[in-house]
């Protein structure tokens, strides 16, 4: 015949059961705080990235301003004369 566990045995099944079960929850928490954090990581890098190539962007089309300006004026003339250019230049 089966003889029911001693109270003392029950006792530290059930203590032993609400220990796994805590740990496993904890594991569990912090997988998904893990995973949280990357993303909002990912997130922060992503937007420096895109700021970052929007300035570059910006400061080269800023530095092809001026040369876009010196073909047209080669282009509007036959000739740009010595003088012409200076007064663009100015």
């Amino acid at each position: 015949m089966l003889d029911a566990p001693a109270p003392e045995q029950a006792g530290r099944s059930i203590v032993t059961v609400v220990a796994l079960l805590c740990v496993l929850g904890t594991a569990a928490a912090l997988l998904v705080a893990r995973g949280s954090a990357e993303e909002a990581a990912q997130g922060e890098f992503d937007t420096a990235v895109h700021v970052t190539l929007h300035r570059v962007e910006d400061q080269f089309d800023a530095a092809l301003r001026p040369l876009e300006s010196v073909r047209a004026l080669f282009a509007a003339s036959v000739s740009v004369e010595r003088g012409e250019w200076r007064s663009f230049c100015r």
